[in-house]
Parts: structure tokens; C-alpha cells; sequence
């Protein structure tokens, strides 16, 4: 029987180590078995690989000893043999626990000594919210010598103690950090802001030891701030000049305070779920400090507080967003009482109109009124989640649709498990992804497709766009910001 001829492996050795650098690090250490000069070929790659990824893939590690001793034992083939060579980016995903405190700070101690630019320390793993009791005190502490990296850029951390040295005159090319189920106290996190002169996007996840978290500086960088589910939060202060984006969603705060943030472009501020807990917010002073506003994301909590306020004849109503172009609305189910809130929203603050009678309180007892005189100027893009299909979503539609002049999306997101097309909460669940794209479903989406596309339009060139899964949003131009949402599913 002829032998055929290994012609890859006749290929020079540069050229070799090059493709096996293109591989992922478990599938490059598998060729060391295809014959004796592939047996170290891998390892005389991995000195030169520059981007190092241990995740659960890796090594199919189905314990944390083995995926530590596998760690440990490619950190030692390297054995100082880095020639210079500087490691670019460093990925850990895989629960860890203390017990494994010692390899860690090698591995950290290592990298660093490489010049590590970007640091990813994924020790939350496979944890879910709901597990994370058992854990505390069982944190990784992070060495001090973390803390001395001047080539840092970016920096992920998860499951981790927070612990910042005495002499710490912070990361000094950081852009990038996010901390998620990280230990850190407000006045920590303070002292990180203010020592990292040119930190850009921060990202705070589950951090349950923040209680009142202040970004205030007027020479901060940071354009990007992130804030989901820091639950034991009942503050946030922001004065921030160059501050572009800025996303809440949690638990209902007791104070929120923007100052200093005319760069302000987009905010989502959403409390889905908690909208009828302590405490009531004052949502007419915030969205009137936020009035310069380009994109706006907000759950029916504001909603329900400005309609509550008709009756009083506030002086700081109503409120103007003349730069609005995005709006998105995250309303679990909208129905005939929370489009009365929504229609009241509209009348004070997009309404186009003095002559309307501002006294006027929404009765949920009669039916829902259209504002009077409510035109959507500048409005491009509104965007509706939890779309259903119900009598109420339908109204609001055709509203928009009426109203929105130069309107060019109109964007409905759908759950995975709801539709419905009828008048109330009547949904036909869907368990899978795979029914959304089922011959029935499909058959229901053309109708109310059609139904849609027969509706007037101000606005000649507005598109309808319906998103049958909500994951199929995160691709467009104007997600409705669904990391934030994703965040509570890892």
C-alpha cells in the first residue's frame, strides 16, 4: 500500500510555527501526536505565542487541580525563554477559589513581567447569581504587584478581591477595566477613577459591596460607563465632561445626580421590574438634567411618574429632548394602563404644543386619549421591547407611525417565548429558537406584517422591523443595549 506523503509537514519550520500560532492552544497541542517532528513543534510555538487563552476548552479540564496544573505547566515551559517577546493579552476563564491562590499570582507575576496589555480574570465561571452566597471569603486577592503595571490597558476582572496597596499610584495606561462580582469598596473604587488618567469605558457587574458610587472629576477621560445590578447601590453621582454613554439597570436608586455632562449622548436607565418598589424617584428633575439627550432607553418607571404628576401642574413641565433621535421603550407588557403612561410621557415631553390642557389626568378607568398636539420631530429610531402584538402595542404603533415625520426605523423586539395576536396577555410560547422560524410562527409574522405595512405612515421611507429573538437585536444598528440584559444570564 502506497504511503502518502505528509506534505504539510515538509513545510519549513517558520512556517509551521506560524500556522500552529493560528490555532487555538488545545487543538496546536493535539498535532504533537501526528509524529516526532510535530511532537515539540507546539512547544517551541507556544515560547513565541504573544496572546495566551486559557478557558474550559483549552484543556477539557473537568477539575479545577487538573485546569491549574495545565496552566502551570505551559507558564513553565515557557521558562523565562519569553526572549523579550511581550504578551499581548491574557485570558482566564475558569471558577477558581482561593485554594489556588499561590498559582494565580504566579501566573500574574509572570505576565506582568512580559508587559501584559490587556488581562482577562474570568474566575466567575459556570457561577450563577444564586451560588455566589456559598463563595465570599473564598475570592481571589489580587497581588500587589498587579497594581504596579504600567503597561496595562484593559482589565476584566470576575470574582475577585479588590484590594489596592497603600502606595498605589494607579494604572497609568488603563483605558478599559471591568469589574464583575469583584469586592470593592466605594472609596477604592473612587481612588481607581481618580489615579487612571486615562480610563475610558468602566463596567461595574454585581458588585454588591458599592453602596454609593461617585464618578466625579472635571478632568476625567472616562466616555462609557456601565452599572447592572449592584444591588446593595443607592446612589450614583456623575460629573463627568466627556461622558458619552451611561447604563443603569437594576434595583431603584435613592438619589441619581448628573452634573457637568453635556457630552451626554445616550442613556439607559431601566429598573424593569422593580417599577412599584420604594423609592419613588423625582424622574421629571433627572430627565430634565438629561434634556440634550440623542438616545434614550427607559423601563415604564418614569413613565408612571411623570403621568402620576399631571395633576399637580408642575413648573418643570413639560420637558424637551430636541436632540432626541432614539428612543426605547423596555415595558414588560404594555397594556391599555401602561399605554396610558406612555401617551402621558409623550405629552410632556415631546409634544409639540402649548395650547393642551396640562391639568388633564389620565383616567385608567375610560379609554386611553391620544396626546393632542404630539409631533415627533427629530425622532429617526423608536424602538419597542417585549413586543407581543397586543391591541395596546398596536395603538402605539400606529401612533408613532402617524406622528414620526422623519421617522426611518421603527424597530419591535419580540421575546424568544412570547407572541401573541390577540388583544391581552393570550401569548403562544415558544420554547425554543427554533419555533420562532416554526411554519406557523412565520405564518402569524406575515399577517401581522401585513397589518403593519398597511398602516399610515408620515414618514414615506420609515421601516418596520420585527425581531422575532431578542439575541437577533445585538447585530443591528441600534441594539436596544441588550448587554446589560445578557449580563444577568452568565
Amino acid at each position: 500500500m502506497k504511503q502518502t506523503r505528509d506534505r504539510i509537514g515538509d513545510l519549513p519550520d517558520g512556517i509551521l510555527h506560524y500556522i500552529l500560532s493560528l490555532l487555538p492552544m488545545k487543538t496546536a497541542v493535539t498535532t504533537g501526536i501526528l509524529s516526532r517532528r510535530w511532537r515539540d513543534m507546539w512547544k517551541n510555538t507556544w515560547v513565541n505565542v504573544t496572546k495566551l487563552v486559557f478557558d474550559e476548552e483549552f484543556i477539557n479540564a473537568q477539575t479545577q487541580i487538573q485546569f491549574v496544573e495545565a496552566v502551570n505547566r505551559f507558564i513553565n515551559l515557557s521558562n523565562g525563554k519569553k526572549n523579550g517577546k511581550k504578551i499581548e493579552s491574557f485570558l482566564i476563564s475558569f471558577h477558581l477559589h482561593d485554594q489556588h491562590q499561590s498559582s494565580v499570582e504566579k501566573w500574574i507575576e509572570f505576565i506582568i513581567l512580559q508587559g501584559i496589555e490587556e488581562l482577562d480574570l474570568d474566575f466567575s465561571h459556570g457561577i450563577t447569581l444564586g451560588e455566589l452566597d456559598d463563595l465570599h471569603g473564598s475570592f481571589i486577592k489580587l497581588p500587589e504587584i498587579l497594581f504596579s503595571c504600567n503597561t496595562l490597558m484593559h482589565l476584566n476582572l470576575s470574582l475577585c478581591e479588590f484590594n489596592l496597596p497603600v502606595d498605589f499610584s494607579g494604572f497609568i495606561s488603563l483605558e478599559t477595566l471591568q469589574l464583575k462580582r469583584v469586592t470593592i469598596t466605594d472609596e477604592k473604587l473612587e481612588n481607581v477613577i481618580f489615579s487612571c488618567p486615562h480610563l475610558k469605558t468602566l463596567s461595574l457587574i454585581q458588585c454588591f459591596k458599592l453602596h454609593s458610587i461617585r464618578i466625579v472629576g472635571p478632568d476625567l477621560q472616562l466616555k462609557s460607563l456601565k452599572v447592572v445590578h449592584c444591588w446593595n447601590t443607592y446612589e450614583i453621582e456623575i460629573l463627568a465632561p466627556n461622558l458619552q454613554s451611561f447604563h443603569f439597570y437594576g434595583d431603584l436608586l435613592y438619589g441619581y445626580s448628573f452634573e457637568n455632562v453635556s457630552a451626554l449622548v445616550d442613556v439607559f436607565m431601566s429598573s424593569e421590574g422593580f417599577e412599584h418598589t420604594e423609592p419613588e424617584h423625582d424622574y421629571i428633575n433627572i430627565l430634565s438634567s438629561l434634556s440634550h439627550l440623542k438616545i434614550l432607553t427607559i423601563c415604564s418607571g418614569p413613565l408612571m411618574y411623570i403621568s402620576s404628576m399631571e395633576e399637580y401642574n408642575r413648573d418643570d413641565l413639560p420637558i424637551t429632548f430636541p436632540n432626541l433621535k432614539e428612543l426605547q421603550l423596555q415595558i414588560g407588557f404594555l397594556n391599555m394602563e401602561y399605554l396610558g403612561y406612555v401617551f402621558s410621557f409623550f405629552k410632556h415631553t415631546l409634544e409639540n404644543s402649548n395650547t393642551s390642557d396640562a391639568s388633564t389626568k389620565w383616567d385608567l378607568w375610560k379609554p386611553v386619549e391620544l396626546p393632542p398636539s404630539c409631533v415627533f420631530a427629530a425622532l429617526r429610531t423608536i424602538k419597542i421591547k417585549n413586543f407581543h402584538g397586543s391591541e395596546a402595542e398596536m395603538r402605539l404603533v400606529e401612533f408613532v407611525l402617524e406622528k414620526a415625520f422623519i421617522l426611518e426605523s421603527l424597530v419591535l423586539v419580540s421575546t424568544h417565548n412570547s407572541y401573541s395576536g390577540g388583544e391581552s396577555g393570550d401569548m403562544r410560547k415558544m420554547d425554543s429558537p427554533v419555533e420562532c422560524v416554526s411554519q406557523s410562527f412565520q405564518t402569524q409574522l406575515r399577517i401581522l406584517e401585513d397589518q403593519l405595512e398597511s398602516l399610515p405612515k408620515a414618514s414615506v421611507g420609515a421601516k418596520i422591523i420585527i425581531l422575532c429573538e431578542e439575541w437577533k437585536d445585538e447585530s443591528t444598528p441600534f441594539p436596544t443595549h441588550t448587554e446589560c440584559n445578557a449580563e444577568l444570564l452568565n
